[in-house]
């Protein structure tokens, strides 16, 4: 089975108790994570640790740091681009491209499908949009 990922806004020492805020308790209850298991945590700046999850109390839960790097971005960069589908599949293909490990995304129109958001309609879906990719 493979660690679950989990994006934290910063990354502790080994040994450290790190408290989770209530975005990634619900990122937890979403991967039906239960304490005790192993999670990767990273901070979207090259810093990952290995991690368990010591407390899950629904609202409040808290990872033991077990190891913590730093490194340089891996070479080569994952670049996924894709048309920009109809209706809420843009969430869904954000969701597996991060799980796959991609770097960046890169959404274009094309003449063979209609997008119907406006330009500001999807300035406005870009917050939630990143909170999924984390």
């Amino acid at each position: 089975m493979t660690r679950k990922r989990l994006f934290v806004s910063e990354l502790p020492e080994a040994g450290a108790v790190l408290s989770l805020g209530a975005e990634e308790c619900q990122h937890i209850k979403v991967l039906r994570l239960r304490e005790g298991d192993e999670l990767e945590l990273f901070d979207g700046a090259g810093g990952e640790a290995s991690a368990t999850l010591s407390e899950y109390r629904g609202r409040t839960a808290s990872a033991t740091v077990h190891e913590f790097r730093r490194h340089r971005p891996r070479e080569p960069q994952l670049v996924y681009a894709q048309v920009l589908p109809k209706g809420g599949k843009v969430d869904e293909a954000i969701r597996r491209a991060t799980e796959l490990g991609v770097n960046e995304l890169v959404f274009f129109e094309s003449s063979h499908v209609q997008y119907r958001a406006t330009k500001e309609r999807w300035e406005q879906r870009l917050e939630r949009l990143q909170k999924i990719s984390r």
